[in-house]
């Protein structure tokens, strides 16, 4: 029982200790302001105990949100190795070969981008060894 639900049962008490006359206008409305001052207090009592499970559930919510940011910051740092080592390894460089005569260039990717690029030797088409899209998931394992 919270502090205020004892101050209205102790007004209630007086009330009826100093028997108040219900037929009477002033006690009347004295009656009922008691009542609904015990009303308020209920409510807030109520009001109370549902605040307290609410900063529980947010506690609890906001400790697996930082799991899961610790989670996702791992599975990123992890990632991030992955790429970082395949940079490494590929140097941003692509390999190309002439349509014409079948010669392999490595050309970095900024050149690979434009379009036309042309054999040194025969003056043909060169084109990406690597085609996008060519591989699938099982292929990469």
């Amino acid at each position: 029982m919270s502090l205020l639900l004892e101050k209205v049962s102790y007004l209630q008490g007086l009330a009826e200790g100093m028997e108040l006359d219900d037929s009477t206008k002033e006690g009347k409305i004295l009656t009922h302001i008691i009542d609904l001052l015990g009303d308020f207090a209920q409510a807030y009592d109520e009001i109370d105990v549902d605040l307290e499970y609410l900063e529980d559930y947010v506690e609890s919510v906001d400790g697996d949100l930082a799991d899961i940011e610790n989670y996702l910051e791992e599975l990123d740092e992890t990632l991030f190795d992955e790429y970082d080592d395949w940079d490494d390894m590929y140097d941003y460089e692509s390999t190309l070969i002439c349509n014409a005569c079948d010669r392999t260039y490595n050309i970095d990717e900024a050149i690979f981008d434009e379009e036309g690029i042309k054999c040194p030797v025969c003056n043909g088409t060169l084109e990406s060894i690597f085609e996008f899209g060519e591989f699938d998931d099982e292929d990469a394992e």
